[in-house]
């Protein structure tokens, strides 16, 4: 699989999305995403902007549903320059994790930052991923960093 290369920093690629990915991602969890908000449909846009470059469009996203204040009802879709995204409300999978199937048939697995996080957690977050290489769950990520 082709990934973002990253040092120890997030990167936006001109969007205002905050995206950390592995290179290459061994097992588990592929990177760690750091929205601004707790709306899911208009962070995906941004999302969708720095992805699409190295794994092509979104095509279904799994999300736990408790961690997003606009999705309790379950699943929608969200649309960008006519591009259609399923959204998949999940009351089973592990909170502060995101799932994407894109078009070129990619998965993708991330860790969900909380919004709250300042500079400092979220940096150490990416770095504690790096050094796992993607194979500890968000919960411990997240214990890691004091939540």
């Amino acid at each position: 699989m082709t990934t973002v290369r990253l040092s120890n920093r997030f990167r936006s690629g001109g969007s205002s999305a905050r995206l950390g990915m592995l290179d290459p991602p061994d097992t588990g969890m592929h990177g760690v995403w750091w929205p601004r908000t707790r709306q899911l449909s208009s962070e995906l846009v941004d999302l969708n902007e720095v992805l699409v470059g190295v794994h092509g469009l979104m095509h279904r996203i799994t999300y736990a549903a408790s961690d997003w204040d606009d999705t309790e009802n379950g699943s929608c879709r969200a649309t960008r320059a006519g591009s259609f995204v399923r959204l998949a409300a999940s009351t089973t999978m592990p909170t502060h994790t995101l799932l994407i199937d894109t078009l070129r048939n990619t998965n993708i697995r991330l860790l969900v930052l909380p919004p709250s996080f300042d500079e400092v957690q979220a940096r150490w977050a990416l770095r504690l991923m790096q050094r796992t290489n993607g194979r500890c769950s968000a919960d411990q990520i997240l214990r890691w960093c004091g939540v």
